[in-house]
Formats: structure tokens, C-alpha cells, sequence
């Protein structure tokens, strides 16, 4: 279960998961496994209530 003591872990989650985005060269089936990890975590931010 999810509750709003998460949201700043998963928000650091996000974040994360972007910057390793912007990383240059990075090969096309990384870059897929990050937007899919990247849409998990805002799937999750989605049922946390705040």
C-alpha cells in the first residue's frame, strides 16, 4: 500500500529516472527500459491521494 509518505521517495524516483534520460548516447533499449520504469512511477503517483 501506498500512502503520502511515499510520494517524496517516488518523486525522487522520477526525478532520477529523468536525469539518467538526458544521458548522451544512451543506447535505444536503455532509453526504453527508463520510460517504462519512468511510466510505472507515475502510474503509482497517480493512486497515492495527496
Amino acid at each position: 500500500m501506498l500512502g503520502t509518505q511515499h510520494v517524496a521517495i517516488w518523486d525522487s524516483e522520477d526525478r532520477t529516472l529523468l536525469k539518467l534520460l538526458d544521458t548522451p548516447g544512451l543506447p535505444a533499449g536503455g532509453r526504453a527500459a527508463l520510460e517504462q520504469q519512468r511510466a510505472d512511477v507515475h502510474t503509482l503517483l497517480r493512486k497515492v491521494p495527496r
